[in-house]
């Protein structure tokens, strides 16, 4: 699986054949505590990796703040999502993109075995310097960084390409 629009295709097969429905808002990746949390009016959800949350308001078209933790630093790097656009603190964010190298080639591929292989390389970094630092001591996955900006972009055509919304 090369392209993001291939893992989008393969993870959506493997929802139809294991859940034998669309993937839903319900496939994202929630828990109880993670650094990175979705919150409006009031409430807060906590998810396994950054991308969710940022799919989330693109989703159901209702305004959402993500709060993430850079895990090298801890400094908080924030997403405001509105019908205006997205709001982003540090200006100089990024966000890893990232897969794990132990795939043992699983066929089909289960929302459990992507979420395993991808949750913990989708993180939000306060800049460039830091997501590096955390990639030279990251073992075991393939990794880059791009713009939080970007990232929201991509969370938007996961939510249309992916899920059906937007």
């Amino acid at each position: 699986m090369g392209t993001v629009a291939e893992w989008m295709d393969a993870t959506g097969q493997a929802v139809r054949a294991t859940e034998g429905r669309p993937p839903s808002r319900e496939d994202l990746c929630t828990v109880a505590d993670a650094p990175h949390v979705l919150e409006r009016d009031g409430e807060r959800q906590a998810y396994a990796c950054v991308m969710d949350p940022l799919i989330v308001p693109f989703l159901d078209g209702r305004p959402a703040t993500v709060e993430s933790a850079d895990p090298v630093t801890g400094a908080d790097v924030t997403v405001r999502i509105d019908e205006e656009g997205a709001r982003i603190e540090p200006a100089s964010a990024v966000v890893s993109m990232g897969v794990g190298t132990d795939l043992d080639g699983e066929d089909p591929m289960t929302p459990e075995a992507a979420y395993g292989s991808l949750c913990a390389y989708i993180n939000a970094f306060e800049s460039r310097e830091t997501y590096a630092k955390w990639a030279a001591e990251t073992g075991g996955a393939v990794t880059t960084a791009i713009p939080a900006r970007e990232a929201v972009g991509v969370a938007g055509a996961i939510a249309v390409d992916l899920f059906g919304g937007g």
